[in-house]
């Protein structure tokens, strides 16, 4: 018990004599003030302006930026995704990892400028039930015409608009399946099995 009370005065001892910054909270003189506006404008420094992430990669006017963060330990991950008028872009971020300091590691960038595609939603809608009536494989319950995103694949230089739903496939009902579906032919572009991808 008497070693427990010799600890507390070295605490306080400890506590008291540690550093702290302190800010000041008062307004700078008037000396200082005047010094500041008596620079004539070609002195005075002159604030950059920081470019934003859609001039450092060329995004297009039309390409909406969303930005994800992931916090860890070593650092954190973010995720630039693009969309156009409200309709995900799918094959096309930019991933930059950075460790607890603030130092970038690694950048990836499969970002490339592809021009705007026209989005006609009535049609889009007629498109959907069409392929939502065709007997195959796949059940396209879930499928409607805001299940819409654009898809950029590797060797093609625009966009395709393509449906991305989850469906049923009647040769394995249990397995839950989800599709990306090119919206004026219906073919399928991809299939993930067990796990939303898209």
């Amino acid at each position: 018990m008497k070693k427990f009370w010799l600890i507390i005065p070295i605490f306080l001892v400890w506590f008291l004599s540690s550093e702290k910054q302190v800010e000041s909270f008062s307004k700078p003189s008037e000396s200082v003030l005047q010094k500041e506006t008596a620079l004539s404008p070609e002195t005075q420094p002159t604030q950059e302006k920081t470019p934003t992430p859609s001039e450092w990669w060329g995004v297009q006017r039309y390409h909406e930026i969303q930005t994800e963060s992931f916090d860890s330990p070593l650092g954190r991950t973010l995720v630039y995704s693009f969309s156009q008028n409200g309709v995900p872009i799918i094959g096309m971020n930019i991933r930059l990892k950075e460790r607890s300091d603030g130092a970038l590691i690694e950048e990836e960038n499969s970002y490339r400028p592809i021009s705007e595609i026209p989005i006609h939603r009535n049609v889009l809608e007629e498109q959907a039930t069409h392929l939502k009536s065709q007997s195959g494989r796949y059940q396209l319950d879930g499928l409607t015409a805001d299940s819409l995103v654009i898809l950029v694949r590797e060797g093609l230089k625009e966009g395709e608009l393509a449906f991305a739903t989850s469906a049923v496939d009647k040769a394995r009902p249990g397995v839950p399946t989800q599709l990306l579906i090119r919206s004026d032919d219906g073919k399928i572009l991809r299939k993930s099995l067990g796990r939303k991808e898209f």
